[in-house]
């Protein structure tokens, strides 16, 4: 399938935006994810949590941290567009050169054999119209990053923080909670792999039912954003997004009922049976 001369992004290009926007992903929702759970925990074990809910209850507490953490996360996603727009402002700036105008010229001088001729653009340098080319892929794939990005940040965020909420809550000072943090994280650290793989097969089963899938979906779907194609399949971003909110109002529920128990009890000793417990005697 030709992709690119003029249509599409550069295979290259596409496969370092991949990997990027998987790891970005992954790193800010584990990132803040774990930052909630710290927040909880810091709170309860220093019995400020007690002052606090003679005022306020559990669940807006919450959904407080979470929503005053989450915001953080969209502040930097917003520096970061920012700061993106800028850049590629100033680099085209500093060549001064339209790069559609020069894979276009590209194509028309090419001769019977698809070799580009000698006479094209000859004070460019390779490098240059490399650099050029690149840029422009770069500023196609912007209206994508702003517009999916956000969501699959929020969506991700949400679920993982409540997961991570629910086990700071139920845990204790002398608690530890390395080994109950890590089947949350399981999930996410295994759709980073699934994600590397995305660049030599986009078209996968494995990498589309992943990307449905909402405890992957954050990280694999970033990562295949850069092979999307908007006119044919724009429903599969519709449905993982769509998925992976619904399963958000599931996980927030859980959490909160959790908290609004767990939050106030010491001693207990923490484990999957008593968080099941915690949830059940909530009401």
């Amino acid at each position: 399938t030709i992709q690119y001369e003029g249509q599409g992004i550069n295979p290259q290009i596409r496969s370092y935006l991949s990997l990027a926007g998987s790891m970005f992903m992954y790193l800010l929702v584990l990132i803040y994810g774990v930052q909630v759970m710290k927040g909880v925990m810091e709170e309860k074990n220093n019995r400020i949590i007690e002052i606090i809910l003679s005022s306020i209850r559990p669940v807006k507490l919450l959904w407080g941290k979470i929503i005053g953490i989450g915001l953080v996360g969209i502040t930097q996603f917003t520096i970061i567009i920012f700061v993106s727009i800028i850049f590629l402002g100033v680099i085209k700036n500093l060549i001064d050169v339209d790069a559609s105008d020069v894979v276009n010229n590209q194509i028309k001088t090419m001769d019977v054999n698809g070799n580009i001729s000698k006479n094209i653009i000859p004070e460019l340098s390779i490098e240059e119209i490399d650099t050029i080319r690149s840029i422009e892929d770069l500023k196609n794939y912007l209206p994508t990053f702003i517009l999916v990005m956000p969501l699959l940040f929020v969506g991700g965020f949400l679920l993982y923080a409540s997961f991570f909420a629910a086990v700071g809550s139920a845990s204790n000072p002398d608690t530890e909670t390395q080994q109950f943090i890590l089947p949350i994280t399981i999930p996410i650290i295994i759709s980073v792999f699934i994600a590397t793989t995305i660049m030599n097969n986009p078209s996968s089963d494995l990498a589309f039912y992943t990307s449905m899938f909402p405890l992957t979906s954050p990280v694999v779907m970033a990562a295949r954003l850069p092979y999307i194609n908007w006119e044919s399949e724009w429903w599969q971003i519709l449905t993982a997004i769509t998925l992976l909110f619904g399963s958000v109002w599931l996980s927030t529920r859980f959490a909160a009922r959790v908290y609004k128990t767990a939050i106030l009890l010491y001693g207990q000793k923490l484990s999957y049976k008593n968080i099941w417990k915690w949830y059940k005697q909530s009401n």
